[in-house]
């Protein structure tokens, strides 16, 4: 009988293994940037007069985009930037950059290259094979319906030729707001710029790397945007007990860029130790707002807010918090069943 014995301990779980598409999103999310775009309001119809009523001279809208040199060069769809007057690059870490040039675009193949004054952007490689395979991974990071820096996975599903351009057909996810955003392979090359899904699995569109090769390589122009002015950013999204249709969320944002704007044209100056609120209650009714804006802006937000069929209501409150945020909360949304939730928009200065 041994004298001694010797306790093995139980080995340690292994840590779970990091999914290539985790490895991907933590190696190039940093590449990859939001783009805010003013576009100019429309000219002529219903929403031209509600626009000059309001005295909102631009729309805004959002894509997605990836950085190729770390001196500045983005890659984007053309249709992200297409009629815009001017261009805020916002990267991971929050760096905002609203001097942006087009360099050059290519409407035919739905790219564009821009440059905004920058050195030691983190860049991402464009893939260097000869073609990409049918099955090969597709990962995607953008914005979709505004919620950046989303990591979605699929696999290539087929490669197209579409009146000349090359794409790729892939089953991973995209939505509005992930245009011009890169598509990877698993080892993190960029195989596609996003730019188009049909609604349904593996009908998503991204165009081939190899249009991105010679957009690269073109002669350009450089064509420089108006200094970008930010009006209400939006900075988070809360949603409670509200089961929202990716269309619902988009028509949501849009009121809610509306009012934001609506709000903090006529609450300048925000009172001291205040925090502008807006509450937008009965969306599928006559909805009615409550404000904690002071009379003046109150007063000023009426007759605008009647424009759109908005009945108003207003209630004011004293906070200790700043003044820098605007939250626009929606509630009581009626849904089948009986049941309601609210969603929340939070909004700052940009």
């Amino acid at each position: 009988m041994p004298t001694s014995s010797a306790i093995r301990a139980a080995p340690e779980a292994e840590a779970e293994a990091e999914s290539p598409a985790g490895k991907v999103y933590r190696e190039r999310a940093g590449s990859v940037v939001v783009l805010h775009a003013h576009i100019p309001a429309p000219k002529d119809g219903m929403m031209a007069k509600l626009y000059d009523k309001l005295g909102v001279t631009y729309g805004e809208s959002l894509g997605s985009g990836f950085v190729v040199d770390a001196a500045g060069l983005i890659v984007t769809n053309h249709h992200v930037v297409e009629g815009a007057t001017s261009l805020q690059v916002v990267t991971q870490d929050g760096s905002r950059y609203e001097e942006v040039t087009l360099l050059r675009e290519e409407p035919k193949h739905d790219l564009a290259l821009l440059s905004v004054p920058a050195q030691g952007l983190a860049v991402t490689p464009l893939f260097k094979g000869k073609d990409v395979t049918i099955g090969a991974r597709a990962i995607a990071i953008g914005s979709p319906l505004g919620f950046e820096y989303t990591l979605t996975e699929g696999i290539v599903s087929q490669l197209r030729n579409i009146d000349g351009t090359r794409f790729l057909q892939m089953q991973t996810a995209i939505a509005p707001g992930s245009s011009g955003g890169p598509l990877f392979d698993d080892r993190g090359a960029v195989i596609g710029v996003n730019t188009a899904t049909g609604g349904a699995a593996g009908l998503s569109l991204a165009v081939h790397f190899s249009e991105v090769q010679k957009l690269l390589a073109a002669p350009r122009k450089p064509s420089p945007y108006e200094h970008f002015v930010a009006g209400p950013r939006l900075a988070s999204l809360e949603t409670e007990g509200a089961d929202l249709s990716p269309t619902e969320r988009m028509n949501f944002r849009d009121g809610a860029s509306l009012l934001g704007h609506i709000a903090l044209k006529c609450a300048k100056p925000l009172i001291d130790d205040a925090q502008v609120t807006v509450k937008l209650t009965g969306i599928t009714g006559r909805p009615h707002i409550e404000t904690n804006l002071p009379a003046d802006a109150r007063d000023c937000m009426t007759p605008m807010l009647s424009l759109i069929g908005m009945q108003v209501a207003f209630t004011f409150e004293q906070s200790s918090r700043p003044p820098s945020a605007l939250v626009l909360t929606f509630v009581e949304i009626p849904r089948e069943g009986g049941a309601t939730g609210s969603l929340s928009y939070r909004f700052e200065r940009g």
